[in-house]
């Protein structure tokens, strides 16, 4: 069995047409956000819709809520399949915020 983990480096944006929501899963203390993560031009295959769980999934939600366009980040995870459908699950987001003073990348976490 082979390893399914990733790491994405990109743009992290809210679903189209779709407000960002923490959600709780089955009623449990498990929250998941849904998102999508650009990581180059969609036609490339470089649009990834993914799930965000855990501390994940409550950083981006409060990210979310301070810049509703998206924002940079870092998002590592595994491949997971749900109801016949395999999404990549981020359980560690570092957010990367670019400065307007200087142009450099300052990690935010």
């Amino acid at each position: 069995m082979g390893q399914n983990n990733f790491s994405l480096l990109g743009m992290l944006k809210p679903l189209p047409d779709a407000e960002p929501r923490l959600i709780s899963l089955n009623g449990y203390d498990i929250h998941y956000v849904e998102a999508v993560l650009e990581s180059g031009p969609a036609y490339a295959g470089e649009r990834h819709p993914v799930y965000l769980t855990g501390k994940a999934a409550e950083i981006a939600y409060q990210w979310f809520q301070k810049h509703p366009n998206g924002f940079n980040a870092l998002a590592q995870g595994t491949l997971k399949t749900f109801d016949e459908k395999t999404r990549p699950v981020v359980f560690y987001l570092n957010v990367y915020e670019i400065s307007s003073s200087d142009g450099a990348e300052k990690n935010k976490r």
